[in-house]
């Protein structure tokens, strides 16, 4: 499926993922932490903020091979609404980005 496995060594804060299953399913976020009982931690800096992230089962996330810039001072700042903002402009940046080599990569294949 995509998923990351457990024993995964690469979900390093700051990470874009994508949710690959349950409610939130194709979801971007950004992982914040792994928590407690095998859990990640992530935020959209919207529905999910910094201050009530999300935790998701590893395998249900799949990796994008993108991390927030500087994530490390971002996410350790102390107002959690600017980081939230910097979550969001990066994410919305990544989605656009994302669906411009989608509709691309349809038109070279000649599909609409």
């Amino acid at each position: 499926m995509g998923g990351i496995r457990d024993d995964d060594p690469g979900l390093q804060p700051g990470l874009a993922v994508r949710s690959t299953a349950g409610k939130d399913r194709g979801r971007l976020y950004v992982v914040l932490a792994s928590a407690e009982n095998e859990r990640i931690r992530v935020t959209d800096g919207r529905r999910r903020p910094v201050g009530h992230p999300k935790p998701k089962n590893p395998r249900h996330l799949q990796p994008i091979q993108r991390v927030l810039p500087q994530a490390e001072a971002v996410l350790q700042k102390e107002r959690d609404e600017t980081v939230n903002r910097t979550v969001r402009d990066f994410l919305n940046d990544l989605e656009e980005e994302q669906t411009k080599t989608r509709v691309g990569e349809r038109e070279n294949n000649g599909q609409r």
